[in-house]
């Protein structure tokens, strides 16, 4: 089995997800690593001035997913559909 070790205060930034692109602040990762968790079907886009589009990655509603992430940038989501959401992200250590 593999386990994800978090950030030691387990920071986490949550995100309204709605129907413009929404970015996070910047993100701080010492492993390269961000676990991100959704409420609704959601695009995702990273980068240092990031724009989510529906034509950016789709995570399909209640998806919790870890990806390489270069620290320092952030992250933009936009829904997928109608309904409004959250985007959880946890930095990884």
């Amino acid at each position: 089995m593999t386990y994800t070790k978090l950030d030691r205060d387990h920071t986490s930034i949550k995100i309204d997800v709605d129907s413009s692109s929404i970015q996070s602040p910047a993100i701080t990762t010492g492993s390269g690593r961000v676990r991100l968790a959704v409420t609704t079907d959601t695009h995702i886009e990273f980068g240092a001035n990031p724009t989510a589009t529906v034509n950016s990655l789709l995570l399909p509603i209640n998806t919790v997913e870890v990806f390489e992430f270069r620290s320092g940038e952030k992250i933009a989501c936009i829904r997928h559909a109608s309904t409004n959401g959250k985007l959880c992200i946890t930095p990884v250590d």
